[in-house]
């Protein structure tokens, strides 16, 4: 995180297409009953900004089905916040998956790198 290298950062998923981050993500094991925690947002922006991406997502394995975005202006990062609904059946779970996997896979080829 710092120039030295004297802090490390391991976010829980991260896609390094071509060598150069281009998707950072967080899971948390804990149900969500709104638009994100405030400590697990904090801890998302950290993510982005080390890896100067312009977006950043979290994932938590309960809560609302709708994804929230949220913007921050002064650091040009927009947060996502899914949520899994851990209630389906077993195909329900993997198409969530694999919808989230579209969302890193679209991240990798567009590089949505931030300029600093």
């Amino acid at each position: 995180m710092d120039a030295r290298r004297r802090v490390r950062l391991k976010p829980d998923l991260s896609y390094w297409p071509r060598g150069q981050c281009a998707f950072i993500g967080e899971v948390k094991y804990k149900r969500d009953t709104g638009p994100g925690q405030s400590s697990d947002l904090y801890q998302l922006l950290a993510y982005a900004t080390a890896a100067q991406l312009s977006a950043a997502t979290l994932i938590y394995a309960d809560g609302p089905p709708e994804p929230h975005i949220h913007q921050i202006p002064a650091a040009e990062v927009h947060l996502y916040v899914q949520h899994l609904n851990l209630t389906k059946p077993p195909k329900g779970l993997l198409h969530q998956i694999e919808h989230l996997s579209l969302l890193v896979s679209a991240a990798g080829e567009g590089s949505v790198k931030k300029t600093v």
